[in-house]
């Protein structure tokens, strides 16, 4: 049965459940307490169940980008050519890959196109979005296959559109990028314009490691989950709207203490999923 979160406003806070040793009262020994998944977990003499609130940090590249630094590589969408003026970026039969840290802005219109940022440089990889459309019909449109960080920012007043197709091509046996905005490593995405993803094959936004969410407008369609962080899902605000097949909103880091978390702080949220709205 779907699950429909209509224009929820909020801020959840949620909590780690981690197990310590030491020795229980008599009154915590027979006590049944209800975990973060909904079964029942009951504290023995020598193991207590502890909450704790999550936080999330955000720094300053996560919170503001500088449209003005003179370093700014253009990247120009002129459909199915591509004109690239600065540095650090490459384009080859509409395959734009940056390499180097650096803020890069980005317009117009690509056809059956994709942008890779592959850089081992450990400073962030900013992409300004300013009104562009991209389309890559065998893989994820915009792809992260190495870098410390990427911020996505939605300039103001811009509408940006993500539409990936309905087979993904692998060259060998990796089941990578599985996403219309595909990240191995950490995301974020800012910025007072909107984004729209279209996710015919899998996800919709996923990072492996954390995804943030800072601000803008969003609106996920996906055939499976809408916006997926492996380690942690943590937005601060903004307008989200996902229709997804499987999970809304998912988390899914179970093996290491303290990940596979979700943090929402604030936001406006419409969501219609197949399965759970909100998953950790």
């Amino acid at each position: 049965m779907k699950k429909i979160l209509t224009n929820l406003l909020l801020t959840i806070m949620i909590v780690t459940l981690t197990a310590c040793s030491g020795t229980a009262s008599a009154e915590s020994t027979s006590q049944t307490n209800t975990t973060a998944s909904g079964s029942p977990a009951t504290a023995s003499q020598d193991q207590a169940i502890i909450s704790a609130p999550i936080t999330s940090d955000y720094d300053s590249d996560d919170l503001s980008v500088s449209t003005e630094d003179a370093n700014i590589t253009a990247i120009r969408l002129e459909g199915d050519s591509v004109a690239i003026e600065g540095n650090d970026a490459n384009v080859n039969e509409r395959i734009i890959t940056i390499t180097a840290a650096g803020v890069y802005d980005i317009q117009g219109v690509l056809n059956n196109g994709q942008i890779v940022v592959d850089t081992q440089d450990a400073e962030a990889v900013t992409l300004i979005l300013i009104g562009v459309d991209i389309t890559y019909d065998v893989s994820a449109p915009i792809y992260v296959a190495n870098a410390e960080k990427v911020v996505i920012t939605l300039a103001d007043g811009t509408q940006n559109t993500v539409t990936d197709g309905t087979t993904y091509y692998y060259p060998d046996e990796s089941d990578e990028p599985n996403a219309a905005i595909f990240s191995h490593n950490d995301l974020t995405i800012n910025g007072n314009g909107t984004l729209i993803v279209n996710a015919n094959y899998n996800n919709g936004i996923a990072s492996k490691d954390d995804l943030k969410i800072v601000s803008g407008t969003i609106t996920v369609n996906a055939v499976n989950d809408g916006i997926k962080g492996k380690d942690s899902v943590s937005i601060k605000d903004g307008t989200i709207t996902i229709d997804s097949g499987a999970d809304g909103i998912q988390s899914t880091n179970a093996e290491e203490e303290g990940k596979g978390y979700i943090l929402i702080e604030g936001g406006a949220f419409n969501i219609t999923s197949g399965l759970d709205g909100i998953q950790a």
